[in-house]
């Protein structure tokens, strides 16, 4: 490691220290995240609890702080980015004491709760803050890529823009409410991880079948999701007004296909959890007195009620 990245703490407000973005916490994401501001040609100071994670960054021309605090008072903005560590556990009172005047970016699996915490006490500190996350992979980063969703202090947000949008991709802010942004992607990834749970069982059957997982991946990215367009389409358009009447094919209908996709499944000896959760939403839609109407009227057994509607076992 050269002289100029070794590991140190920064004089606060020191003009030669200062640096355009801090990261803190460098897995994964973080590490993607700081390669991609050095790539654009910003400057950058990263910490991590694991100082050795950091080493190649520094070869990068990352400046290395050995502090939370040194890392935050480097940077007029900086990205939190922890995993599923507790945001409270590096950003304490001290720490944000020291941070007065600059941006906080949280990229932190957290909680509600959680969130709101460090958003009122960011705010006692007189620190912006924005609550955000990443739909998306490192790689997606990597290639400019990724949606990034943030919520909370706009000004802070129309502030620092042009420095966020260095990570290429969507960037939203969705929000005044700290949590606006992870509500915002909880049904993103929701829906991300259920749909790679079926690619799953179809790719099982396939293979089962001895058809070629290259070419049922190949067809499943030109068919399936243009298809998935439209269907999702549609029940945005039909559930907020409850717009349930069949044009197409009603859940009754639609159950006995289920029935003979399940059958296939079991009969191939492969995993079918996934799928069979959906139909047992149907088939709880349909004792409910909804077989007659369209597939969009399976959200009546999903959405909150004071008792929750249990799916058939």
């Amino acid at each position: 490691m050269s002289e100029s990245n070794a590991y140190r703490d920064f004089e606060v407000n020191s003009p030669d220290s200062q640096t355009d973005v801090s990261i803190v916490g460098i897995g994964a994401m973080g590490s993607a995240v700081a390669q991609a501001f050095l790539d654009a040609g910003r400057r950058v100071t990263v910490w991590n609890r694991t100082t050795s994670r950091t080493e190649r960054l520094a070869a990068a021309g990352a400046l290395i702080a050995t502090s939370v605090t040194a890392a935050i008072t480097a940077s007029p903005v900086t990205i939190v980015i922890l995993g599923y560590v507790p945001l409270g556990s590096v950003l304490s009172d001290d720490v944000l004491g020291a941070a007065k005047g600059r941006t906080l970016v949280s990229f932190t699996t957290s909680s509600e709760s959680e969130i709101c915490d460090v958003a009122d006490r960011c705010r006692s500190a007189e620190v912006p803050f924005l609550a955000g996350g990443i739909l998306g992979y490192p790689r997606s980063i990597a290639r400019g890529e990724a949606a990034i969703l943030y919520s909370g202090d706009l000004a802070a947000f129309d502030r620092h823009g042009s420095l966020l949008r260095t990570l290429g991709g969507v960037h939203d802010c969705v929000g005044t409410n700290p949590t606006d942004a992870q509500a915002t992607l909880f049904p993103v990834t929701l829906l991300a991880y259920s749909a790679m749970g079926g690619f799953l069982e179809g790719l099982a059957w396939a293979e089962a079948k001895g058809v070629s997982i290259a070419t049922i991946t190949a067809y499943v990215r030109s068919l399936a999701l243009p298809l998935l367009d439209d269907c999702f389409a549609d029940l945005g358009r039909r559930i907020p007004d409850r717009l349930y009447e069949p044009d197409q094919a009603t859940i009754d209908v639609q159950i006995d296909a289920f029935e003979m996709m399940l059958s296939q499944l079991r009969d191939a000896h492969v995993g079918s959890a996934t799928f069979q959760a959906f139909r047992d939403y149907s088939l709880a839609a349909q004792a409910a007195g909804l077989g007659g109407a369209d597939i969009s009227a399976v959200f009546e057994i999903l959405r909150a009620t004071e008792k929750a509607n249990p799916a058939p076992a």
